[in-house]
């Protein structure tokens, strides 16, 4: 298989991945509000939880698999600060994942079976895990950002949006209403820079991809 075809693979993986953020950050935003550690028993017994966070789910394995084509692009250009950035933002996507799949799996089966034990369960170590995923995640997707604008192997607003995008990023484990519109304008400009980016690699010429490090402008 081709190292051409390779990253466009990956560009289609951090597209689709865009994608599925942008559309379950809307939407959770609207349907449910008040998501945080304490999530209400009505929200886990709505219809739509589980198919929710499982997009979420698989949005984050399609970004895992998409990153690396990204920083491939980069790697030629920079040396610690792209491999950090990129290191990062996987590590934090990680990291997501297993609170992803307790909201999935755990939570909805409590709610069924066992509310009376969800304040039980839903302890603030949980909350410290999914917090460390969320600042790795952050301080990742702004370096990459900066990475971006140093490398310039990316339009510059690609780099932009990721550092805005990761200065906000804080606000999506909030449940205040202005904060979780900021929340969503944080999720919404990520997948932005990153669907840019996916498109970038999967439409390059088949001797553009095989260069990386060429500046894109």
């Amino acid at each position: 298989m081709s190292g051409s075809y390779l990253l466009r693979l990956s560009g289609f993986a951090l597209l689709l991945a865009a994608l599925l953020a942008a559309f379950v950050g809307i939407t959770g935003a609207v349907v449910f509000p008040t998501t945080g550690l304490y999530v209400p028993v009505e929200e886990l017994q709505s219809a739509i939880w589980v198919p929710l966070w499982s997009l979420s789910f698989v949005g984050s394995v399609l970004l895992l698999l998409g990153l690396p084509g990204f920083y491939l692009r980069l790697a030629h250009q920079t040396k610690i600060l792209g491999l950090v950035s990129f290191l990062l933002v996987a590590i934090g996507n990680l990291l997501m994942l297993p609170i992803v799949f307790f909201y999935i799996v755990v939570l909805p089966l409590l709610a069924a079976k066992a509310p009376a034990v969800m304040k039980d369960v839903l302890t603030p170590g949980l909350a410290v895990f999914g917090l460390g995923g969320e600042i790795t995640l952050c301080i990742g997707v702004i370096l990459l950002g900066i990475t971006v604008l140093r490398t310039r192997s990316y339009p510059r607003p690609v780099g932009i949006l990721l550092i805005v995008g990761g200065l906000l990023n804080p606000a999506t484990i909030g449940t205040n209403t202005l904060v979780t519109l900021l929340g969503v304008l944080s999720t919404l400009l990520i997948s932005l820079s990153f669907a840019w980016s996916g498109y970038l690699l999967m439409t390059m010429p088949q001797h553009s991809t095989m260069l990386a490090g060429t500046e894109i402008s």
